[in-house]
């Protein structure tokens, strides 16, 4: 009997498979974005597999998900890896989320009346005494 895999299947999904595929890309794309598995760092399909608990062909359809979402490097005949990090990336990064967060601001603004303009001072000055 094959060993139970450590990434959870749901019945309710129509091919268990899928649902164990997108586990183990979840997983590795947690860690990836948390900094667990650093930049640049190789992704040992055979290591993923004995971590997981699973066969070749769901990790490397995992690797190839986060690949198409950039988080991981295909590299031809070498395997996969962890895309890296570079100054312009964060640079560029943060320049989108300012963007974003000062759009949303001024969208957010945009109904706003005397009326609410009043409340929001008058609760500043509550919150400040």
């Amino acid at each position: 009997m094959p060993a139970k895999s450590s990434i959870e299947t749901t019945p309710s999904a129509p091919n268990g498979a899928a649902t164990l595929v997108s586990g183990i890309a979840d997983r590795l794309r947690i860690e990836i974005l948390g900094g667990k598995i650093e930049p640049g760092a190789k992704l040992r399909a055979d290591d993923l597999k004995t971590k997981f608990e699973v066969s070749l062909t769901p990790v490397r359809e995992a690797l190839m998900r986060l690949s198409a979402e950039g988080l991981v490097i295909a590299e031809d005949q070498r395997g996969f890896r962890v895309a890296p990090v570079s100054l312009n990336n964060l640079k560029e990064v943060t320049e989108l989320r300012v963007a974003l967060e000062c759009w949303r601001c001024g969208w957010r603004l945009k109904p706003a009346t005397f009326e609410w303009e009043s409340n929001i001072v008058a609760t500043a000055h509550r919150l400040a005494h």
